[in-house]
């Protein structure tokens, strides 16, 4: 059975103006391809020139996400010609939050705001070159958020940016909007192209984590230690009529598929549907309850549930949930999939002893680990902290397939604080260690 989870937005990050982030990938230039996306949510406090994210050697080779008088704007600029200026025919307002896509397909550039696409033009008197990319800057470029190289034209973010994506690949509109009031997991379609993430979910410290795997992580201001050019950490009001603590799927005792959710907080809300396919793409699923399932609207979470008794065994089903407002206005999660077992059948015994990669990770407030016991052999789970000594002891697990969700928690049920901890499943033929680190 596969079960993803997904989470709310907590923190953003606040800049006043003199701030960024600092994500100088010069071992991995962020963009290579011709097609690419960057994405974020932004909330806007001042006006004139405030970039989002800004990627450059010098003043001569350079691009930048922008607003500039309230427009969206993004330009590429090599050896001091602007090559690409591109920009939006409508306002964006100060103290507002806004979702901003823009979107290289390799044809014409393109900018997305709160999931439509807008108008988007030449700037007057600029020439444009098709032939000119996110990845004409070359090698070796400093990449920083809320700011672009050398603070061209007094360029610093004044107001809060959030959840920020960049993808080596165009994202569609589709995916745009199903994924944008949420934060990413594996199941997203173009994961595999995500290249950096920075969820800003931290709430404290020096360093902002990349999400996507990559380790492309990055450092509040302009030294690992607190200075003027830090950006503050608060609790972020991005607004979300429904936040998802977790959403899974699991078999019963009457071997059916059991939808689970918990939302975090839920405002005029209407209702949630359960939608279901044999394949992974929404539109290929349809509805599974008659009327909708009515939401508590309680700031301090709920938990739901929808059984489906039509389901077989060995199929893998795909479940999506639709959140409907009051306005009318609907989100979707998922997928999650499952697989029945025929529990009256004798189970296919793994041939290794094997201990996977915990997901996810970095994780809070809790993360998975998988690992399979091959036959006449017993193993034992134990997870250690960074000085090596042990934080949780689990008991000997005969032959077989495991799943154990670690909630952060030692053996004597006292949360652990954030770090890296270690992982080691022992038995007779193997040793298998593995890293992962929990973020509070």
């Amino acid at each position: 059975m596969l079960c993803s989870t997904v989470f709310a937005q907590n923190y953003d990050l606040n800049f006043d103006g003199t701030d960024y982030v600092d994500i100088s990938l010069i071992e991995n230039d962020l963009i290579t391809n011709t097609t690419g996306s960057i994405e974020s949510w932004v909330y806007l406090n001042a006006t004139n020139y405030r970039t989002i994210l800004g990627i450059g050697r010098n003043q001569e080779n350079y691009f930048s996400l922008n607003i500039y008088q309230g427009i969206i704007r993004y330009f590429i600029k090599t050896e001091g010609i602007i090559k690409y200026y591109y920009r939006t025919g409508s306002v964006i307002n100060l103290g507002e939050w806004h979702h901003i896509v823009c979107v290289q397909d390799g044809i014409k550039p393109k900018i997305f705001v709160d999931g439509i696409e807008m108008v988007t033009y030449l700037g007057a008197g600029n020439p444009i070159y098709n032939a000119y990319y996110f990845n004409d800057l070359g090698a070796g470029n400093n990449y920083y958020i809320g700011a672009t190289q050398n603070d061209f034209l007094g360029s610093y973010w004044s107001g809060n940016l959030d959840e920020i994506r960049i993808w080596n690949t165009a994202i569609d509109q589709a995916n745009i909007q199903s994924w944008m009031d949420r934060p990413l997991n594996m199941t997203h379609p173009n994961w595999s192209n995500l290249i950096g993430y920075w969820k800003f979910d931290e709430g404290s410290g020096q360093t902002v984590f990349d999400f996507s795997g990559n380790g492309n992580n990055g450092q509040l201001g302009s030294t690992g230690s607190d200075d003027a050019n830090d950006p503050s950490w608060g609790l972020s009001d991005n607004p979300l009529p429904v936040e998802l603590s977790s959403f899974t799927a699991i078999q019963t005792q009457a071997d059916f598929a059991q939808i689970n959710w918990t939302t975090q907080s839920e405002t005029d809300l209407y209702g949630y549907n359960v939608y279901r396919s044999i394949e992974s793409d929404i539109n290929s699923s349809f509805k599974l309850n008659s009327t909708i399932l009515e939401a508590e609207n309680t700031t301090t979470g709920s938990n739901y549930s929808y059984c489906d008794e039509n389901v077989e065994y060995e199929q893998v089903y795909f479940f999506w949930l639709e959140s409907v407002d009051l306005g009318g206005n609907t989100e979707f999660f998922g997928p999650i999939s499952i697989t029945l077992e025929d529990n009256n059948q004798m189970p296919e015994l793994p041939n290794e002893t094997l201990l996977q990669v915990a997901y996810p990770n970095p994780f809070n407030p809790k993360t998975t680990i998988n690992f399979s016991v091959k036959e006449n052999e017993t193993a034992q789970l134990n997870i250690y902290n960074s000085k090596g000594q042990i934080v949780k002891t689990y008991s000997v697990f005969e032959n077989g397939n495991h799943s154990i969700e670690w909630l952060g928690k030692d053996n004597f049920g006292n949360k652990v604080g954030s770090g890296v901890f270690f992982y080691r499943l022992k038995s007779a033929s193997t040793i298998q260690i593995k890293k992962m680190l929990l973020l509070k």
